[in-house]
């Protein structure tokens, strides 16, 4: 049933996305179109993923080198964690993203984030960073919770497309969808137990 769930939720939000990219929400006292909140999320969720990888690679390098200097792992990646916290930093992972939009937006759309091609940005002495579509999904999972407060339907199709995927008699309640609140999930169960004789073993 989780596996079930996860597919729900990622059908529903890719074609939320399409549908809605160019949809205005406020963000930061300011308005914006939805794509550009995806994508400024997005950014900053692949900079926290490039210091959090950064200080693992220094880890394990000083595990085996106790003597290993932190500048040289500068040199080899091409940033530090300096760089990265910068605004700058910041700026040009969106500009890059930005430029790609079509191209990104077609990878929601056919959901194809492990064959997706990298998007390629020069940082220091010539070095490259890449985004994949890895990358674009992890920060689409930090999207989703939010889209329900632009669009109140939105777990209720999830919930929808939670029942067209399974066809089978359910035994169990489901679990608790990820973005569900106590309330719903309550009234949910409500329902389950009160009635819907389908939803039930006999």
């Amino acid at each position: 049933m989780e596996e079930i769930i996860d597919i729900a939720i990622e059908e529903v939000s890719s074609k939320w996305i399409i549908n809605h990219q160019n949809m205005i929400i406020k963000y930061a006292n300011r308005n914006v179109e939805f794509s550009d909140y995806l994508l400024m999320q997005t950014t900053h969720n692949y900079v926290k993923t490039l210091e959090k990888n950064f200080k693992k690679n220094l880890e394990d390098k000083r595990k085996s080198n106790p003597l290993y200097l932190e500048e040289e792992l500068v040199e080899e990646l091409g940033y530090s964690i300096k760089d990265i916290k910068s605004p700058r930093f910041s700026e040009l992972v969106y500009k890059v993203l930005k430029n790609k939009k079509n191209e990104i937006m077609d990878i929601i759309k056919n959901r194809n984030y492990n064959s997706a091609p990298s998007f390629s940005m020069t940082v220091r002495n010539n070095k490259k960073i890449s985004f994949n579509g890895i990358d674009l999904e992890k920060g689409i999972q930090v999207v989703i919770p939010k889209i329900r407060d632009f669009d109140p339907n939105f777990i209720k199709d999830i919930k929808e497309k939670v029942s067209q995927l399974d066809n089978k008699l359910i035994k169990y309640p489901r679990a608790r969808l990820p973005y569900e609140t106590d309330e719903e999930y309550e009234n949910y169960l409500k329902d389950f137990y009160d009635g819907g004789s389908s939803k039930k073993w006999d």
